[in-house]
């Protein structure tokens, strides 16, 4: 009886070695279950912020290529007047040069007729003093 008593009592060892080793399996399964879990929902929560992140970089993409374009079509209607302008300005600078040198050519005119002017007071002095120097023949 005593032999069945030792088999019993390594067999009953075993047993409660094996239920240990079930007890600490299940608590590592368990643990293991709460950390898949909580990694899940980690998972979740990184998925659904990079989600609301992607949307913000997409809406902020959208809007600067929009900017851009706005401005790239303002850069070219700003090209445009310019274009027009410069076209409106090379006839104003030719007549801008055409009217300078017309002014030249006028001071030039007005400074000869000043000076024929002057040389005809000096003449009409001249005549009116020599005129003045000759007796006057007065019949009476």
């Amino acid at each position: 009886m005593f032999y069945y008593m030792g088999a019993f009592m390594a067999c009953a060892s075993t047993w409660r070695e094996q239920a240990k080793a079930r007890a600490i399996e299940a608590s590592t399964l368990q643990a293991l279950k709460k950390e898949v879990a909580s990694q899940k929902e980690e998972k979740e929560i990184l998925a659904s912020r990079w989600v609301r992140q992607e949307d913000a970089y997409k809406t902020s993409l959208r809007v600067a290529q929009k900017t851009k374009e706005e401005a790239n079509k303002r850069l070219h209607e700003v090209a445009q007047a310019n274009a027009e302008l410069l076209d409106q300005l090379v006839p104003l600078r030719v007549k801008i040069a055409d009217l300078e040198e017309a002014a030249k050519t006028s001071e030039a005119q007005q400074k000869k007729l000043e000076n024929q002017c002057i040389d005809r007071e000096k003449t009409l002095g001249k005549t009116e003093a020599t005129l003045r120097k000759r007796p006057t023949n007065v019949l009476s």
